[in-house]
């Protein structure tokens, strides 16, 4: 149990950096063709936001065990079952 919370914090405070630090992580990096391509002038910036926003929510449900139950409710409604 403490294990999982503190593997979730840390992938939550990863998913608020990527959020909050944006501009300099694609300044270090550099910019996605695909993602400029797919999401429009300044996909990069969008792409990791959108990344970082997702890391967040699934540190949360991690943290309280619902991975599972998310992901096969997820499965059920995409392909039937």
């Amino acid at each position: 149990m403490l294990e999982r919370i503190i593997w979730g914090i840390i992938i939550m405070i990863i998913g608020v950096v990527a959020v909050i630090y944006a501009r300099k992580i694609v300044e270090f990096t550099g910019t996605s063709a695909t993602l400029e391509r797919y999401l429009g002038g300044g996909g990069t910036y969008l792409g990791l936001r959108i990344f970082g926003i997702f890391l967040f929510f699934f540190s949360l449900l991690f943290i309280f065990g619902a991975v599972d139950s998310f992901f096969s409710a997820v499965g059920r409604a995409i392909f039937g079952g």
